[in-house]
């Protein structure tokens, strides 16, 4: 099943109203960094995950009075090829070195981040955090994103495609950045 597939089926789940299901979070399945994000938000009104046929987890929404916190799994097939293409250069860039760019004062590497830097644009705060093969990329205040706040972690550096995505809808900008300073 390829990661277009598993998001699809996670935002069919994730669309759906969740208030009155219950959690099927399963905190035992969870690696740390999940299970971080769960309790940070405990208690909440619902969790809801959506997990691989091999049990790895995709995706989950958490609802918090009239708070909405989403997290997802992505890697490279999130971006159209051209975005992971370095200008001038057949050389490719990782999706971990496309959000390096984005968030840095260098020259944009390619189209994709010259695009992304204008969004960023409205955004009134965005930063990178490190701790230990942690990175955190995070942007509070976004204008023009469906998701006013969120924290990309990049986690494995033998893996620099693949990442853990959080959005935050109504949640107190304090609250995501004491999240962020609290990543494992």
């Amino acid at each position: 099943m390829t990661m277009v597939k598993k998001m699809i089926g996670a935002l069919a789940i994730f669309s759906a109203s969740t208030y009155s299901s219950p959690s099927n979070c399963l905190l035992e399945k969870m690696t740390p960094m999940e299970s971080n994000v769960i309790s940070f938000f405990h208690p909440f009104n619902s969790c809801n995950e959506v997990r691989a046929e091999t049990g790895e987890l995709v995706g989950l929404k958490i609802i918090k009075e009239k708070s909405v916190i989403t997290a997802s799994y992505g890697n490279h097939e999130d971006f159209h090829p051209d975005s992971l293409s370095i200008t001038n250069s057949i050389d490719r860039a990782s999706t971990r070195d496309l959000f390096w760019n984005l968030f840095s004062d260098n020259n944009a590497i390619n189209k994709f981040v010259e695009i992304q830097r204008e969004r960023l644009k409205g955004t009134k705060v965005k930063g990178i955090l490190i701790k230990k093969d942690t990175v955190a990329f995070y942007e509070i205040g976004a204008k023009s994103a469906p998701e006013p706040h969120s924290i990309t972690y990049f986690f494995d550096p033998e893996m620099p495609d693949r990442y853990f995505s959080l959005g935050f809808t109504n949640i107190d900008e304090a609250k995501i950045m004491s999240l962020a300073l609290k990543m494992e």
